[in-house]
């Protein structure tokens, strides 16, 4: 099986295929190594809602190929496990669904929904898969080849929308911090930064771990954290500080280390 590549700055979602077998991985949409396909999607996320029904991706082939592609809307949803989950989603439209672009060419996808959202933000992937050329396949025969799927995410608006993150479960046992943030608003949240601080008694900042960067929470959707403490450092230690930055959003929140010291 294909190892992951490396996970660059990027929002988009890609898969890189061998014998059939999917990866999900990440990377930016900057030209991608020799045997792969180069395609751009702009722009990479569409927001709808009951004033805005639809919209509209452009696809460019960046590649001196002809390229094929297959588009796929998936309904998207995350589990309290912190696992993407998707399924069916006859109420999203989306056209062509199959397509060929030549070399620097691009075409329009349009996405529309049969319905508005009412009082919680509905979720979508618009999957946009390369497809294999017959004859690309048949002259490299056995030879391996890089296939990129881009997921952009669609997001239809709830009628209010309402920002509200819950930090819970914020404890340290042991050497572990442990928390957990619920999105209780109406429309989805991203992550920009998650900053741990751990403080001295004389407010000196001890160590700095930031966790996580640019990625999606969804309304209703739990996502649990850990970190875990320097050892060495534990002793100096009175309180850690927790920093949750979203697009929209900021929540702090402060704990009392000084009963409970990490081995």
């Amino acid at each position: 099986m294909l190892s992951a590549l490396s996970v660059l700055r990027s929002r988009l979602h890609l898969t890189a295929c061998r014998h059939g077998i999917a990866l999900v991985l990440l990377m930016a949409l900057a030209p991608i190594a020799a045997h792969a396909g180069q395609f751009t999607v702009q722009p990479t996320r569409l927001e709808l809602g009951a004033a805005q029904r639809s919209g509209a991706l452009t696809l460019r082939n960046e590649s001196p190929a002809p390229l094929s592609f297959r588009v796929q809307g998936l309904r998207w949803t995350q589990s309290d496990d912190g696992q993407e989950r998707y399924g069916e989603a006859p109420e999203l439209v989306y056209f062509p669904r199959l397509l060929t672009l030549p070399p620097g060419e691009a075409a329009v996808i349009r996405v529309g929904v049969r319905q508005p959202a009412e009082d919680i933000e509905r979720t979508y992937r618009l999957f946009i898969e390369e497809l294999t050329a017959p004859s690309v396949a048949a002259r490299e025969g056995a030879r391996i080849r890089i296939l990129m799927r881009f997921g952009a995410p669609v997001f239809v608006r709830a009628a209010a929308v309402r920002r509200q993150l819950e930090l819970t479960d914020f404890d340290l046992q042991g050497p572990q911090a442990l928390w957990s943030v619920r999105n209780q608003g109406t429309g989805h949240e991203l992550f920009k930064a998650v900053t741990l601080r751990g403080i001295a008694a004389s407010g000196a900042e001890v160590f700095r771990q930031e966790l996580l960067a640019e990625r999606y929470l969804l309304a209703g959707a739990l996502r649990r954290f850990e970190a875990t403490v320097p050892a060495d450092l534990c002793g100096q230690i009175a309180r850690l500080a927790l920093v949750i930055t979203t697009e929209q959003s900021e929540v702090r929140r402060e704990l009392d280390v000084g009963a409970r010291p990490c081995p």
